[in-house]
């Protein structure tokens, strides 16, 4: 088999994250995505030639005269270690992150051994140490970066080191130039071990960073969907009390138990965004829905006629949540925005999937018109369940909004 047909072998094995995902980070489901399949990949064509290289250099000028014991050592165990390590790459299913650590140390100790056994900073095995100091920057934390490259440095140029005091056939470090190799050794280790982090290559710490944007975008969305939702309506509630108060001077008990209902409604949406989990939002989309109409008729006045045809199916919680917050931001826009009187709401039920439609009798809008956040974070939302949303409007003919949420075997999405 060639070597880019070894590398295309492994690129899609059935597989899992590497390691431990750090709290709060996503979790690779079924294969590594592409960024880090290259690193892989890119990371065994380097360890395949800096080894290659090693061998050539070692053994080719010193043809007939090579022990047998190093060449069973070398072509032997390090060969079959590499071979493996180019054919199993880390994020095989049966991996662990205690077993990934063990190995990496593993690595660590045999590229010392195979450089002090060929000549220290004189060995044609140099490249290849740098391989688990890569590899420890590519998909390990800093720390452990930082570890095995000060193990190989600690060896190699300890080596030299202590000839000065007799304790090795190595030559001394200030003898001809092998200062200036240890330099260039120890620069060109600490590049490697520094230079993934400072670049964001490192698996980790883009773990940890794509966890924290997806974060803050749930957050922006709860918060846009639900607070500001919520807060926009006390706003125009006490200014509508407010123009009551100058015209009659005093305030209705209507006035206070609206103002206190959005307090209290406020306070549990903050609540329940922070105590949510998958069992929480195990409720059918049907009575979600009239919950939310319930709610906008008595938040804005509008007159909302909703219908629902076909047999209902369970849909995954948080894919009925995502699908309640656009009909719930959509009445908001049809009172607030629209200015409209009556609403139509639909939930067409069929073996393909679940279609919502809201209609309206509003102002509309020109399709050319700039749209606001809150359909941005609709359409956002219908992306994350694999939804498609269409909106319809005319200028002074209403807006209607179709949103298409295609379903698989079983009423899952």
């Amino acid at each position: 088999m060639k070597l880019g047909g070894i590398f295309r072998w492994w690129r899609n094995p059935p597989v899992e994250a590497f390691g431990a995902a750090p709290a709060g980070s996503v979790v690779l489901n079924s294969k590594p995505e592409p960024q880090v399949r290259n690193l892989y990949e890119t990371l065994a064509a380097f360890r395949f030639f800096a080894f290659a290289i090693g061998l050539g250099l070692f053994f080719v000028p010193k043809a007939g005269s090579v022990g047998l014991s190093d060449f069973l050592f070398i072509v032997g165990l390090a060969g079959i270690f590499n071979v493996s390590r180019i054919l199993l790459p880390p994020y095989a299913r049966w991996r662990s992150p205690v077993v990934e650590a063990a190995v990496l140390v593993a690595e660590a100790l045999l590229a010392a051994f195979l450089v002090l056994r060929s000549g220290g900073l004189d060995s044609p095995f140099l490249v290849y140490s740098f391989v688990p100091i890569l590899s420890a920057s590519l998909f390990m934390e800093f720390k452990v970066s930082v570890a095995i490259a000060v193990l190989l440095v600690s060896g190699v140029v300890g080596a030299h080191t202590a000839a000065f005091f007799g304790l090795n056939a190595f030559p001394e470090l200030l003898e001809s130039n092998y200062l200036v190799f240890a330099i260039l050794y120890m620069s060109g280790v600490a590049l490697v071990a520094l230079l993934p982090f400072s670049v964001n290559l490192n698996r980790l710490a883009r773990l940890r960073s794509v966890a924290e944007r997806k974060e803050r975008e749930a957050l922006r969305r709860e918060v846009h969907d639900e607070v500001a939702q919520t807060l926009a309506f006390l706003s125009l509630k006490l200014k509508r009390a407010e123009e009551r108060h100058l015209e009659k001077g005093s305030l209705t008990a209507r006035d206070i138990d609206d103002v206190s209902r959005g307090v209290e409604r406020c306070y549990l949406s903050l609540r329940d965004y922070l105590d949510r989990t998958e069992e929480t939002l195990a409720k059918p989309l049907e009575s979600m829905l009239s919950d939310i109409v319930k709610e906008s008729r008595l938040d804005t006045g509008l007159r909302i006629k909703y219908s629902m045809s076909g047999a209902p199916r369970a849909l995954p919680p948080k894919m009925a949540r995502h699908l309640v917050q656009i009909v719930r931001e959509s009445l908001a826009n049809a009172a607030k925005h629209a200015v409209a009187s009556k609403v139509e709401m639909k939930l067409e039920w069929s073996p393909q999937g679940v279609v919502v439609r809201v209609r309206d009798d509003g102002r509309g809008f020109s399709p050319t018109a700039p749209r606001g956040h809150g359909i941005s974070i609709m359409e956002e939302r219908a992306k994350l369940i694999g939804a498609t949303m269409h909106i319809l409007s005319i200028p002074g003919e209403g807006t209607e909004l179709v949103l298409t949420c295609p379903l698989g075997a079983g009423g899952m999405a």
